[in-house]
């Protein structure tokens, strides 16, 4: 196989739209995977959780799952391992989440936080999400409107476009105003498939139970897709 030439690649990226710990990250991640390489070339190690997919599948269960009682149970446990957590982030969610409060400079705080990570041309659509994360864990926000621009899907790969349309509908119902119209619902139930996690990504996942919840009809595709998270729990420990 012959590499393409130089002008044939894409244009590169600056280095200036990035973070600048950016590849120190990288770098690390480069060596942690390469550590985990067997011989045979594959890569095992274990999934460990993540506070934010905890706190969000908390969320619903507390809303909707009044059947899934265990688990329940088992995420607020591994929650309240994290509420003390060295990461701003993961502590201001997993308190949103057990409902013990957040403060709002804690939530500016954290919400900067995310937003300072990630180039400039993302930075509305990041904030947008991270307002969103807030609601569906309950947490009264400022629900400024939100720029046209942050919730352009036209110009988005699948996955970007279908966590878009979530979010521009989970902020739309919690100011009175429902942004989901037909064709957004039918693309957010498009992936919910009994069993399976569209595209592997369970943050996505969560996000288009939340934006459906309260949709006329889609009872039986939320309480399904609940069940779906909440079957890719590893038991032991909560780690989805």
């Amino acid at each position: 196989m012959r590499p393409p030439a130089a002008k044939q690649l894409p244009p590169a990226w600056l280095s200036s739209y990035f973070p600048a710990a950016l590849p120190a990250g990288r770098s690390r991640l480069l060596v942690r995977v390469l550590n985990r390489v067997g011989a045979d070339g594959a890569v095992r190690d274990a999934c460990r959780s993540r506070v934010l997919e905890s706190a969000l599948a908390l969320a619903l269960v507390e809303r909707c799952g009044s059947g899934h009682h265990d688990a329940r149970t088992r995420i607020v446990s591994y929650l309240e391992r994290h509420q003390n957590s060295e990461d701003l982030i993961d502590t201001t969610v997993a308190a949103a989440a057990l409902g013990r409060g957040t403060r709002q400079p804690a939530r500016r705080q954290a919400l900067e936080d995310i937003v300072s990570r990630v180039p400039d041309f993302t930075g509305s659509r990041k904030q947008a999400l991270v307002q969103a994360i807030f609601t569906m864990l309950g947490v009264a926000t400022d629900h400024a409107d939100v720029a046209p621009h942050a919730v352009d899907v036209s110009a988005l790969h699948p996955w970007a476009a279908v966590q878009t349309v979530a979010v521009n509908a989970i902020l739309g119902r919690a100011v009175g105003r429902n942004r989901a119209g037909g064709e957004d619902v039918t693309r957010l139930a498009s992936t919910q498939r009994p069993g399976r996690v569209w595209e592997g990504n369970l943050f996505i996942h969560l996000s288009v139970l939340h934006a459906l919840v309260d949709v006329p009809g889609m009872e039986s595709v939320v309480d399904a897709g609940l069940s779906t998270a909440l079957r890719h729990q590893k038991l032991l420990s909560f780690r989805m």
